[in-house]
């Protein structure tokens, strides 16, 4: 069963911002909590890191503690709260795993830092701001074409009413210079000796 089947969302337990932070760098490191540091609750741990000083590489020991990356819970806090220690297993368990109906949350992938995750997430977000803003381009572009396509129709519909206004004029014209011509005709005149 994946992770996130069996915890739901928003839970601490199965979220990829949850992490290890060390205790004492100045600039303080976030480590992966693996699968088994989630489920058994051991987030605090002293590990070896190299490290750089006067161009030789040192191994330095690091403790680390639970830690929420993007800073919506505060674990150590709600340890200190109820009396227990970061090492506490159980207690550490139990926080990660209450239903905080975290609105941050975000799923957890194995071997990925919270950084990662959070890198990750930047990177969907800005590809779902981009598709929203071509929606919405592409729905102004709808709109704009459906105006256009009525003004159009309307100037269509205002030019056949010119052009049939023009059409009934010239046929009256037409008809008056008829009935004009041969009002001009006298008895004397072609027609009236051809017919007569």
């Amino acid at each position: 069963m994946a992770w996130g089947e069996q915890w739901g969302r928003g839970r601490c337990i199965n979220c990829g911002f949850l992490g290890k932070r060390d205790c004492v760098s100045s600039i303080s490191v976030c480590y992966e909590a693996t699968a088994a540091d989630r489920l058994a609750g051991q987030l605090t741990e002293y590990r070896m890191e190299p490290t750089q000083h006067g161009g030789m590489t040192n191994r330095a020991l690091l403790r680390t503690y639970p830690w929420c990356f993007l800073g919506k819970a505060h674990i150590l806090d709600e340890l200190n709260s109820i009396g227990a220690k970061d090492h506490q297993t159980d207690k550490v368990q139990q926080i990660i795993q209450k239903d905080r109906q975290c609105g941050s949350w975000y799923p957890w992938t194995e071997f990925r830092t919270p950084k990662e995750h959070f890198e990750e997430f930047k990177m969907l977000e800005l590809e779902q701001r981009r598709e929203e803003f071509e929606k919405h381009m592409e729905e102004n572009r709808k709109e704009f074409e459906f105006k256009l396509q009525k003004r159009n129709e309307q100037e269509r519909k205002r030019t056949d009413k010119v052009m049939i206004g023009l059409a009934i004029a010239a046929t009256i014209l037409a008809l008056a210079e008829v009935f004009a011509a041969l009002a001009a005709l006298t008895p004397d005149s072609m027609l009236f000796q051809w017919f007569g």
